[in-house]
């Protein structure tokens, strides 16, 4: 099966509060974990965690696209995945908080064995 090497981490409206307002970033395919020596970590792809000092959750990049094609939700992207082949060649775009956008280029690998 091909493999990114990230997991997928959802956002609850309720958990991202700006102002007393629910924003925009509930709902996106948040990268929460960059595996070492993946695909994704030798794109750079950012993942977001818990700052202890603050206990503040910061945000990295959420893949929004593979290949052109808008991955709204995690089982639209997990289809994706699903119909790609370990070798392939991918563009995915990721965005950050801000709305930033970012292409990589990466090719998928077989998942190793734990």
């Amino acid at each position: 099966m091909p493999w990114l090497g990230v997991d997928i981490i959802r956002v609850t409206a309720a958990a991202d509060v700006e102002d007393g307002v629910a924003s925009t970033l509930a709902s996106k395919n948040w990268i929460g974990k960059v595996l070492r020596n993946s695909p994704a970590a030798s794109v750079g792809m950012r993942g977001c965690f818990l700052d202890p000092s603050t206990a503040q959750f910061i945000y990295g990049e959420a893949i929004v696209a593979i290949n052109g094609r808008p991955v709204p939700t995690y089982g639209e992207l997990q289809s994706c995945l699903e119909k790609s082949a370990v070798g392939e060649k991918l563009a995915v775009t990721l965005e950050d908080k801000k709305g930033d956008r970012r292409v990589v280029y990466l090719t998928l690998e077989d998942r190793p064995s734990p």
